[in-house]
């Protein structure tokens, strides 16, 4: 270890080597940056702030958030737990949907689907994942029900219109 004006520095300058200085820990590779790893070998990391909270890109963390990013995330795979119903409860009956001609109007009127946060309230309030994910669920599960419905009163047009052209045809062949 050396001591040089306020660095502690771990390994050689001429190779890789940490320093840790007042407020900061940089890694080193003869002189250039290097990325640092922590407990790289395994382990848990943790990195808290006086709150308890871990901050990437941002020094201080929201309020009632364990976890702050500035910018953007990626994952494999991100569970979301929710306590309460998820959206089966639409195929169920009882269920009630709003007719069509009624969801067109609201559509019209509102410029998104009901109970879907319009693009005002996601740019002042943002989304939660978890709950979106049920209210796209619902959508996706009442749009089903509604193409049922109209496929149901296709086929009875379609056997409608079959048994009016026989008649018609009966009615020519006479």
């Amino acid at each position: 270890r050396v001591l040089f004006r306020s660095y502690i520095v771990s390994g050689p300058s001429t190779g890789a080597n940490v320093a840790i200085d007042n407020n900061e820990i940089m890694a080193r590779n003869n002189g250039a940056t290097s990325p640092l790893y922590l407990q790289n070998s395994g382990g848990d990391l943790v990195m808290c702030n006086a709150s308890g909270a871990v901050c990437i890109g941002i020094g201080t963390p929201a309020t009632g958030y364990i976890l702050n990013v500035d910018g953007k995330a990626i994952a494999e795979e991100v569970r979301v737990e929710l306590s309460g119903s998820w959206p089966d409860y639409v195929f169920k009956k009882g269920y009630n949907m709003l007719p069509l001609d009624e969801l067109d109007e609201y559509v019209s009127t509102y410029s998104h689907l009901p109970g879907v946060p319009s693009s005002q309230d996601v740019e002042e309030n943002g989304i939660m994942l978890g709950q979106m994910s049920g209210v796209i669920l619902e959508k996706t599960e009442e749009n089903t029900v509604y193409i049922l419905q109209l496929k149901k009163e296709n086929d009875l047009l379609k056997n409608k219109l079959e048994k009016l052209q026989q008649q018609v045809e009966a009615l020519l062949n006479k």
